[in-house]
């Protein structure tokens, strides 16, 4: 066999066919839906590659799933079907959100302990589902998928909770700022930074760009004079 072959036999290979099939699709049903294939797969690279700011965002957006991703393959792993990892993953967010604006030690203790607490929320859900399977014969896909609607009114109870509501928004209160991992957060709001990022414009779109996503309060965040509401971190939002 061929190192060719033994490509075309391989992970890379399969996701890569995978992946060329779908966008194959999607402009088929571009074209019969009277829509420019061509545009429309040029403004998807534009608006995820174009720009610093886009590219950040795309990694912000996508580590959650990623790492969603990874929890689901574990599963694979041990011959399970994890339909239900969007609650899971529903319930780390809580857990962490909850944690993290409920308490505020030094920052090298308080990210630890905000992570810890995610992960322990999505592995206990995952931990119920499993006995369920192993001691009562219920179906993973069965009880996984309900837990998922369980932890979508559990968010929205914690969310409208008189302890953790924000005022006029739809929102739970911050965490607490020992809580955020924003790059340079307090550092890129004095003069000297601002003053050193007007120089690296591709650098300051970056790192603007992570302090607008991460404002609870969606107003123009203008990059260009680098001012930008104070961040923070929003409760989960379900998709």
């Amino acid at each position: 066999m061929t190192k060719f072959e033994k490509f075309l036999h391989g992970r890379l290979a399969a996701a890569l066919i995978a992946t060329l099939i779908g966008v194959i699709l999607a402009m088929f049903i571009l074209v019969v839906t009277g829509y420019d294939p061509i545009a429309a797969v040029g403004a998807l690279i534009r608006g995820t590659l174009g720009r610093p700011k886009y590219i950040t965002n795309v990694f912000i957006k996508a580590t959650p799933i990623l790492l969603t991703g990874v929890g689901v393959s574990f599963a694979y792993k041990a011959g399970l079907f994890n339909i239900g990892a969007e609650g899971q993953s529903v319930l780390g967010m809580v857990c962490a959100t909850v944690v993290g604006s409920s308490v505020d030690f030094p920052a090298p203790i308080q990210i630890p302990l905000v992570l810890l607490s995610g992960v322990v929320g999505g592995a206990l859900l995952g931990a119920v589902i499993g006995f369920l399977k192993s001691k009562l014969g219920i179906h993973e896909v069965i009880s996984s998928i309900m837990f998922n609607w369980i932890m979508f009114y559990l968010n929205n109870f914690v969310c409208a909770s008189e302890a953790f509501h924000r005022n006029n928004s739809e929102s739970a209160r911050a965490v607490n700022p020992s809580s955020l991992t924003t790059l340079f957060h307090e550092w890129k709001r004095t003069d000297q930074a601002q003053e050193m990022l007007s120089n690296i414009p591709w650098l300051k779109e970056a790192l603007l760009m992570g302090a607008c996503l991460r404002r609870v309060v969606r107003a123009p965040c203008d990059l260009s004079s680098g001012r930008f509401p104070k961040a923070t971190w929003p409760f989960p939002r379900l998709l």
